[in-house]
């Protein structure tokens, strides 16, 4: 297993895990037509906002970024999630605050 896939499965706490599982899973609902509608709908609301962000790396929310969260003004770092999956995770929150 590579180090920085030991390293973030490390830090992670069970809710992330939740979290990836449910991303990942109506992931595949979505591409064998399953998915529940109005997941989809606020899945593609969230994906709108991830297009424009500065912390999207090709399809991924980059770890090596920060930027300011739009409540709190803190400086945060992207979460690493595959977008696709994560949008699609209906507890999942976005580092920023955008969804």
């Amino acid at each position: 297993m590579k180090i920085w896939l030991k390293r973030k499965l490390l830090t992670m706490n069970f809710n992330q895990l939740g979290q990836i599982k449910d991303g990942f899973v109506n992931l595949a609902k979505d591409q064998i037509g399953l998915l529940d509608g109005e997941i989809k709908a606020i899945a593609e609301t969230r994906y709108r906002h991830c297009l424009s962000c500065t912390m999207r790396d090709n399809n991924s929310c980059s770890t090596n970024r920060s930027n300011e969260h739009i409540e709190t003004g803190e400086v945060t770092f992207g979460c690493g999630c595959h977008l696709n999956a994560a949008v699609l995770s209906p507890t999942k929150k976005c580092p920023l605050g955008k969804w």
